[in-house]
């Protein structure tokens, strides 16, 4: 009799391992999946953001040497300087020779020269190929008139590097007399080079390679951080393997030029998930056959899920404390960064070169860029975090929505763009001014940012019989795919139409109004239609009461 008791005891206790087993490799597979799902999503985030940091790298370089090459042919002394060297004045000749062999060593040029309005290339210093003579010698023919522009030409060579030209006309607008054309002058500088000396092969996540593809007239030229930034004829390279993870294309000035960035050995990494979920698998169904021999109850488990999630809330409000005392940190440098370079820019600290105006310009850009996402991120912390001042009183509905028309208009008149103002005079509420100005100015931003043409408008009317306030926020703009909607509201992501460049901004608008509205017992609503634009509606109480 015991016995049997104790065989079917056993017999129990396996059965119900086996199916907790079942049960739990089914979680197993599932969570693998999901894992698989998200890991591919953040290695597309992650090579989106290699891509987007390089491009701007590449754009620097080429903005820098137009830049160069902008102030050499409308400003500097060698447009005046080079006719004197053809009418054959020695100190002329001295002053050019020593002039561009500086710049070309001081900026790193493979080779600068200055071509006579008929294309004679006169004066040449650093490397030069005379594969390209003719070509270079036509371009600066067509250069070599006072209504042209700077002019930009890239070719490549036989060792894998890759040689971008620019071409100014050396302009010289004497007292009385018309703009002349005195000469050509003609940078050029290596690709390569620069990518080998500031991209290299990722490597801090996942072995990620970076790309380069350039345009010309003799074809399309791919280079990769594998393989040292050689360029080489696109039909002459390997087929990208299907684990790209993303390819960000960017065309940049002068040229066409794209930058693609390969998610590589991520199926690696999920092999060793698979390896541990097996694992796992085995010691899931031994402790449970230890668990149903024993009769435990899984009081243990429950206590220890417990203390799991409150370890994970601890270490959300850890890392909402740190991004918001970090955020309150970085102000007041950033401030003292953005002011003083403004200052210096003018000149009111001693007087700077041209250069260096440029230089501090653009400290100055990129210092206001980084306060913008770090007043985002303190907003959207202190939002999260229940700390937002809510002082509530009536207002006139008509009052926010002028303040955000004000804010923008300067930016809707640039892009040309018609304002659709329709709010009632009398219409009344009582929330936070502040923070509903916050939100209508978030919504009516991204309005203009993804709007070309068309227009843009703001209304508001009351519904469900008085007991709410809807503002509408209405553009012509590229609209939002179906696919985009569930996660436009998520922190640091942003939808771009296909072939559009990255959109300003940071990912944090929408995340931010959706809290606050939240905050102010409200919520916000979203219709779009791809191609034809998308409206934001905020729907608020009238009477907003106790906000918690």
């Amino acid at each position: 009799m015991v016995q049997t008791f104790r065989s079917r005891r056993a017999f129990i206790a396996i059965v119900v391992a086996g199916i907790a087993f079942a049960v739990l490799t089914g979680v197993a597979l599932l969570a693998y999946l999901d894992m698989e799902s998200r890991t591919f999503d953040s290695a597309a985030l992650h090579t989106q953001h290699l891509a987007t940091a390089d491009s701007a790298l590449v754009r620097y370089w080429l903005d820098q040497r137009a830049s160069d090459v902008s102030i050499m042919s409308t400003v500097s002394r060698v447009r005046t300087e080079f006719p004197k060297y053809l009418a054959g004045d020695p100190a002329a000749k001295v002053w050019l020779q020593d002039r561009l062999e500086t710049e070309r060593a001081m900026r790193d040029y493979i080779n600068v020269s200055v071509f006579t309005l008929d294309g004679k290339r006169v004066l040449s210093f650093g490397e030069h190929d005379t594969t390209y003579d003719e070509r270079h010698s036509a371009t600066a023919r067509s250069v070599a008139l006072p209504t042209s522009k700077m002019t930009m030409t890239s070719h490549r060579d036989a060792s894998g590097a890759y040689h971008v030209n620019w071409f100014g006309p050396l302009l010289v607008h004497e007292a009385g007399a018309e703009l002349q054309v005195t000469g050509v002058i003609m940078y050029e500088a290596d690709l390569q080079r620069y990518l080998q000396d500031v991209i290299g092969p990722e490597q801090e996540v996942w072995p990620t390679t970076i790309e380069v593809r350039v345009a010309n007239e003799d074809g399309v030229s791919i280079a990769r951080s594998t393989s040292g930034f050689a360029f080489q004829a696109a039909d002459a390279t390997v087929s990208l393997d299907e684990e790209v993870r993303s390819s960000v294309v960017l065309p940049l000035k002068g040229s066409s030029i794209s930058a693609t960035v390969l998610g590589a050995d991520i199926r690696s990494e999920l092999a060793w998930a698979r390896q541990s979920v097996r694992l796992a698998d085995f010691g899931v169904l031994l402790v449970f056959v230890l668990f149903a021999w024993a009769y435990t109850s899984g009081e243990k488990s429950r206590l220890g899920e417990i203390a799991a999630r409150e370890a994970i809330a601890d270490a959300l409000a850890t890392q909402d404390r740190f991004l918001e005392n970090m955020s309150h940190d970085l102000h007041t440098p950033l401030n003292s960064i953005i002011g003083f370079s403004a200052l210096m820019s003018r000149g009111l600290a001693g007087p700077v070169t041209e250069e260096q105006v440029r230089q501090l310009a653009m400290i100055e850009s990129s210092g206001k860029h980084l306060l913008a996402l770090v007043t985002g991120v303190l907003e959207l912390s202190k939002t999260k975090a229940g700390q937002e001042d809510v002082r509530l009183e009536w207002i006139v509905a008509t009052e926010p929505v002028e303040f955000v028309t004000d804010v923008l208009t300067p930016a809707v008149a640039e892009k040309r763009l018609e304002w659709r103002v329709n709010v009632p005079e009398h219409l009344e509420l009582r929330t936070d001014r502040r923070l509903l100005e916050r939100i209508l100015l978030n919504l009516a931003n991204n309005a203009v940012k993804f709007t070309h043409a068309g227009s843009v408008s703001i209304t508001a009317a009351a519904i469900n019989d008085g007991e709410e306030i809807a503002f509408t926020v209405r553009d012509t703009g590229s609209g939002i795919s179906p696919e985009s909607m569930d996660f436009i509201m998520k922190e640091f992501m942003q939808v771009r139409a296909p072939g559009q460049l990255k959109p300003e901004g940071f990912g944090l608008g929408l995340t931010i109004s959706t809290t606050t509205a939240a905050l102010l017992g409200g919520r916000i609503e979203v219709e779009s239609i791809p191609g034809k634009g998308s409206a934001f509606t905020l729907i608020l109480p009238r009477n907003t009461g106790a906000v918690t």
